[in-house]
């Protein structure tokens, strides 16, 4: 399995775009079943160790039950940069399609949910 490397020198932030495409690809995506992209963002190191987290659990979905299951599937990711309290805030937007979700299909809440909710403000 291959994962994103975080760089760990001080002052060097991590390219949102590069990290969530590497790691969808990684997940065994296809670069024609993707779409990201947004303005440019470089993310603290700590930053982006949490949000690469909730990525991953995300595209380990996709690949899992999601979009990835099928060639048809498509993921989705974009953000945009908004100012709340004076302060600029990342609101990143994951949306799969081409697959069918069964209404049967069991929901629950599981620890990936919990991971996400819990450090990803």
């Amino acid at each position: 399995m291959q994962h994103f490397q975080i760089p760990r020198q001080p002052g060097q932030g991590v390219d949102l775009e590069s990290m969530v495409r590497e790691e969808l690809l990684a997940q065994s995506a296809r670069e024609a079943q993707l779409e990201v992209g947004g303005p440019e963002v470089l993310l603290p190191p700590k930053a982006a160790e949490v949000l690469a987290l909730a990525v991953h659990e995300l595209a380990t979905n996709a690949v899992k039950y999601g979009a990835l299951t099928a060639p048809q599937g498509r993921v989705h990711v974009d953000w945009v940069v908004e100012p709340r309290a004076g302060r600029p805030w990342l609101r990143l937007s994951w949306r799969e399609s081409g697959v069918r979700v069964a209404a049967a299909a069991p929901r629950r809440q599981g620890f990936g949910t919990e991971l996400i909710e819990a450090r990803v403000p």
